[in-house]
Parts: C-alpha cells; structure tokens; sequence
C-alpha cells in the first residue's frame, strides 16, 4: 500500500468536487450518513475554531466499481472525473461539507439526505441550526465564487454579508489532514480498506461492535451481503421507526449462521467465524454466506 499524506483546504476540496476533478465515492462497508443538524453545526464550530477533527483516508482508484461493485458515488459535481476516492473514513464529515456546498441536499446513490440549514448570526458571529439568521450554504457559495455576493447584498444587510463571508473565509481556510492510498496493488484491496476502516474506528462511540462487523462481513467478503441487510432494514424501518439495526444484525448472524454470542461479540472471533463461511457456494453458485443472511432477516413484506 502506496500512502501520500498531506494536507487539503475545505475550499480545496469543495471547488475540487464541485468542478468534477474529484469524484468521491463510498465503499460498500460505510454504514448510512446519521448526522443530524446539531452534529454538523457541531462540526462546524469545531472547524471554526480550530480544533482537530481527525484524518481523512481517501482510496485512490481509476474504476472505483471495479474496486467495489457496490460502491456509491456521492452525485454532486459536473461528472465523473478521471481522479476518483472511495471515502475510507470520514463519511459523516466529508458528507456534511457536501451538504454545506449544495444547499443541504445530496445525493449518495439512490439515497438522498437532506437536512435542516445551518445558519450565521452575524450580530453574535456564532452559526446555529435552523433558519435563524444567514443560511451558512449561501454564504459559502459566495465566497467560492459559485454565487453572486450582489445578489445576497440584496436580501441581507451589506454588513451582515460581509461579516458572513468572513466566517466563511475561516472555515474554507482550514486544512483537514488527508492520507491518499493507492491499494489497487494489493490481492484483496478492499479487504485492506475495510480494516483501516475498523482500526480507525474501534475506539469510536458512533460506531458500535456490530457495524463493524457489519463492516467488515458486507466490505471485505461478501459485498451483496451489505446490500440485504440494508435493504430489509430500511424496509422494516418504514414501518417501525424505532428498529434496532444492531439487534437486527446480531439475530441475522445468529439465527442465519448459525453463529454463537460469543463469536458476534469479538471482532476477531467473528472474522475468523465469518471467513470459513465465505468461500462456501450452493448448487447454483450463490454465496451460502449471503443466502443465509437473506432467508434470515425478518422482512416487512414479500420481496
């Protein structure tokens, strides 16, 4: 594995994508973007003053559905480009920057997010979710030339823009620490990915034990797995807004493959566990991994 540090502006990366000369991608084993408004304006304040909010490995690939058939690529920009990152780590900030570039919307596949604006008040220079002052996203397109400052001057106060484009100037300005990978090199480059993608958020207290087994089973082994748990979970979601995805996964694993508890509580176990059952086809050819997970998850309805 080939690994360039360095160190990109958020302008950098946001006029980057915006133009097409990036294409960001997200690999199979990335769970759904959960951050809400007050976790980006959190972000934010975070950006804002300074503080460290982590590495961002990004996977250099030429044909990222080549380095994984189910990746998603994250549609905002002019196109696809010939330089494409599969977002190893860092989904939910890179995601709310794109929301904060694109007027709080995106698409990621066939998923779209949306979420409530974040805005600047510009008599107390603090940001705040919901529509209480500037929208943030208008003032950010401004000051990276993609809207016309005029335009603002004349639904705000010309003072009150200005103070605005000078936040934005502070938060564009801040340069995220960035690890460029080249795996295309190595027998498994998306099991190398997914293992970054554990170590680096093992001690985290977003993702729990079970999404990073979920991680590693529907990124590294089988990637159609990921595809079926998340379809019948979202399906079941409709209807029952309180599902428990973790308790979902562990009776999947379980009942399905016939996995004991203490296999689905270590990571290492359940790796092991997980590996043997992999490389194990039915008569017609079909992951036995996958077809277990699909006859054993609850489903809201006839598929």
């Amino acid at each position: 594995m080939k690994v360039e540090p360095g160190l990109v502006s958020i302008r950098d990366l946001l006029l980057k994508v915006h133009s097409g000369d990036w294409s960001l991608w997200l690999p199979s084993f990335q769970r759904r973007f959960v951050w809400d408004s007050d976790d980006i304006k959190a972000f934010f304040d975070s950006l804002l003053n300074g503080n460290p909010v982590g590495i961002l490995p990004l996977w250099r690939s030429k044909n990222p559905e080549d380095s994984d058939p189910f990746a998603l690529r994250v549609l905002v920009g002019e196109g696809k480009s010939s330089e494409n990152y599969l977002i190893v780590d860092g989904q939910q900030r890179v995601l709310s920057l794109l929301l904060l570039l694109n007027g709080w919307s995106i698409r990621v596949g066939d998923m779209e997010y949306t979420r409530q604006p974040i805005s600047f008040n510009p008599t107390r220079y603090v940001i705040e979710a919901g529509k209480r002052g500037l929208d943030l996203s208008e003032g950010m397109r401004a000051h990276l030339g993609l809207k016309d400052v005029d335009t603002l001057k004349k639904r705000y106060a010309g003072e009150y823009v200005d103070r605005l484009l000078g936040f934005c100037e502070r938060v564009s300005s801040y340069k995220i620490p960035v690890y460029f990978m080249d795996l295309d090199d190595e027998k498994s480059p998306l099991e190398r990915a997914a293992e970054i993608f554990i170590l680096a958020n093992r001690a985290g207290q977003r993702i729990t034990n079970v999404e990073l087994m979920l991680s590693y089973v529907s990124g590294v082994l089988i990637p159609e797995a990921s595809s079926i748990i998340r379809r019948s979970y979202d399906e079941l979601q409709a209807e029952f807004k309180e599902l428990d995805s973790n308790a979902l996964t562990r009776y999947s694993f379980g009942v399905g493959l016939d996995l004991k508890q203490r296999q689905i509580d270590d990571v290492e176990r359940f790796r092991s566990a997980v590996r043997g059952l992999a490389a194990q086809v039915d008569l017609t050819g079909r992951s036995v991994l996958s077809r277990a997970l699909e006859e054993s998850i609850p489903s809201s309805g006839p598929r």
